[in-house]
């Protein structure tokens, strides 16, 4: 009697996206909650701490509120629009240009 084993395997890749969004909120000590394809944090404040730039998956996240408020970000991803917040504060950046997706966003800016 022959018998045929067939093994599957499944791979799970690591989206790259993802893992820059993650890494980038750890460098802050940011506690969050995976779901889906989006980070889930409350109230994220990230005021006043020297940051230059954000990772392009940061419209993967989504707040209620992120404050980008008094750091030294010069531009935003273009995933900026795709952002899930009630509340987006961005003054006291050295931001000069917005990218066109800032367009679809759905908060208060």
């Amino acid at each position: 009697m022959n018998l045929l084993v067939i093994f599957v395997f499944i791979t799970i890749t690591k989206n790259n996206d993802m893992e820059e969004l993650i890494e980038f909120l750890d460098r802050y000590k940011v506690k969050y909650l995976i779901e889906g394809e989006n980070v889930i944090c409350n109230i994220l404040d990230l005021s006043y701490n020297e940051i230059k730039e954000l990772p392009e998956s940061i419209g993967n996240l989504k707040c209620e509120i992120l404050n980008l408020s008094k750091n030294e970000i010069k531009e935003l991803p273009e995933s900026i629009g795709s952002l899930k917040c009630e509340r987006l504060y961005l003054s006291y950046n050295e931001i000069t240009e917005l990218p066109e997706q800032i367009g679809n966003l759905k908060c208060e800016i």
